[in-house]
């Protein structure tokens, strides 16, 4: 299966967001690859469809699935309904690139991302098909197509947060996909524990946060959790939890120019001593030696 990495430097627009009732037996459609727009179609009810591309390969879509058509790609599309069905049909645009991937790499950058200081901004993966439309995905097109009979849609930012919130379901059911293809369940739950991990650490970092605290948020033990945090990031939960307030430490200081000790108390660090050697454990100078570089 293909997969794609896409990725935005601006907000995404939305051309059209429409839920299709109909009672056709059968439509084909040649897509000639000219289209700059990224189109999605959920098969919510009765439906498949059939993509054919011109070296004779054939992929199929069934009920419960999202076909995904990427500009370049050429083909044509049949669909066939056994009764009244219904489509959900989004499209959009404003991508910066579309790169052809693989599952291969779509794992590994997951497993990248885990130990990456910050994440890459509105970068997203999808396949040619999502095998397994989440559930949440549904009430967003609801959602969408209610909002897109309002008026123009361009311009509004609660569709362009429901499309956001699609593609970060999808991109996270793309990645699952890859790694099912790839035979890894296994790793990717264990990665998802480390992602959740993560997650509380960025909802939390203004509270004191302990190893118990994360193995009891993501349902498993200390000990498994810190052995599998330690082998998805090379990173200990400690050194990862210190690091994530020290950079939110940094930011205060620079943006709203607190003190170390009022930044600190901003992140749960009370102990102005053990804050003090932990900054300069991490920077490798003393706060006042890093105010005095940043201000030079």
């Amino acid at each position: 299966m293909y997969y794609y990495k896409i990725q935005f430097s601006s907000l995404p627009r939305v051309l059209l967001a429409v839920s299709t009732f109909s009672s056709y037996a059968m439509d084909s459609f040649e897509h000639k690859g000219k289209k700059p727009e990224i189109e999605l179609t959920y098969l919510m009810r009765n439906s498949t469809l059939k993509k054919v591309y011109k070296n004779g390969r054939e992929v199929t879509v069934e009920t419960g699935q999202t076909n995904v058509r990427i500009p370049f790609e050429v083909f044509t599309q049949y669909h066939t309904y056994t009764e009244s069905h219904q489509l959900f049909t989004m499209i959009f645009t404003g991508y910066d690139t579309i790169t052809r991937t693989t599952a291969d790499e779509v794992v590994r950058m997951y497993r990248s991302n885990l130990s990456a200081k910050t994440s890459t901004p509105l970068v997203f993966y999808l396949p040619e098909i999502v095998l397994q439309t989440p559930p949440k995905v549904e009430g967003l097109m609801r959602k969408m197509s209610s909002l897109y009979t309002l008026g123009p849609v361009e311009k509004d930012l609660r569709m362009i947060s429901c499309l956001l919130q699609l593609l970060s379901e999808m991109s996270a059911a793309t990645t699952q996909q890859a790694f099912q293809e790839k035979n890894q369940n296994n790793l990717y739950s264990n990665a998802l524990y480390s992602k959740r991990a993560i997650a509380y650490i960025s909802e939390h970092i203004s509270e004191r946060i302990t190893v118990t605290d994360l193995a009891e948020a993501v349902g498993i033990s200390n000990e498994y959790l810190s052995r599998l945090f330690k082998k998805e990031t090379g990173q200990t939960l400690v050194s990862y939890i210190n690091m994530m307030k020290l950079e939110t430490i940094k930011e205060l200081m620079d943006t709203q120019y607190f003190s170390l000790k009022e930044a600190g108390r901003r992140v749960g660090i009370e102990n102005e001593a053990y804050l003090n050697r932990l900054f300069k454990n991490y920077t490798g100078i003393t706060s006042t030696e890093y105010r005095k570089l940043r201000h030079k």
